[in-house]
């Protein structure tokens, strides 16, 4: 069933339109007719069953029939993110988004490649959150993650909560440090931050300011990976032990 993003406010009635851009997508791209079943998701857990009654020129019409509402999940996941490149970083969201992250805090760090600038910004975020939008209705998300515009690594971690539990893929260890699945099993809190750094990692400074404030270091593996690759290899990791955790609390 082909699915489709509206925002709680503008599907609050039985009768509502889609977006331009799906609008847009439902009549040139999949060629949606009269009476076809759709789905709607509002990006705060309702999953709606709808019905489209209406083709107009740039409009499509649905009816909505049923909803249901899908829960956050018990143990939460999140993503704190450097600045990547640009085709690296809508890679890493969007995987992100797939792989059911609550929250994505983005981190200017000390070697990010890509510097964010207050001319533009707000054009990026609203690309990214688009990217995040489409991604949802890819994977089904009903909760949109949130997203929050570029701080310093400092800033991060002066409003980091005390309630989370926070690995950073740390390569620069003089020390052995454990593997993910090993530090985040023993861990004691319900929800997970996976804290990956820039082409070329954090710095030792950065590093150990995050060490100090109880973030835990951690390994992937013997390999050198690429940030994006780090991204979908430690949420995929955080991702299924959340799942696993939930279900044996259900």
């Amino acid at each position: 069933m082909h699915r489709f993003f509206l925002p709680p406010q503008d599907c609050g009635q039985d009768l509502c339109c889609l977006s331009p851009a799906d609008s847009r997508h439902a009549q040139q791209v999949l060629r949606l007719r009269l009476e076809d079943q759709v789905q709607i998701i509002d990006g705060q857990g309702g999953v709606i069953e709808a019905r489209v009654v209406e083709l107009g020129k740039r409009s499509v019409g649905v009816r909505l029939e049923s909803k249901a509402f899908q829960p956050r999940p018990k143990v939460g996941v999140h993503l704190a993110l450097s600045l990547l490149k640009p085709r690296a970083m809508e890679w890493a969201l969007q995987k992100a988004v797939e792989l059911g992250v609550e929250s994505i805090a983005l981190l200017a760090a000390d070697r990010s490649v890509s510097r964010w600038q207050s001319e533009g910004g707000s054009e990026k975020i609203a690309k990214w959150q688009t990217l995040i939008t489409e991604a949802m209705k890819q994977c089904g998300q009903a909760w949109k993650p949130s997203l929050e515009s570029p701080v310093s690594v400092i800033q991060w971690l002066e409003n980091l909560g005390s309630d989370t539990s926070v690995f950073l893929g740390h390569l620069g260890a003089s020390a052995p440090i454990p593997l993910l699945m090993d530090a985040a099993s023993q861990a004691s809190s319900r929800s997970f931050c996976w804290c990956v750094g820039p082409e070329g990692d954090f710095t030792s400074d950065e590093s150990a300011r995050m060490i100090q404030q109880g973030v835990i270091p951690c390994t992937l593996g013997p390999l050198v990976l690429r940030s994006e690759t780090a991204v979908i290899s430690g949420l995929s990791i955080l991702s299924q032990l959340a799942y696993r955790l939930s279900q044996q609390e259900a």
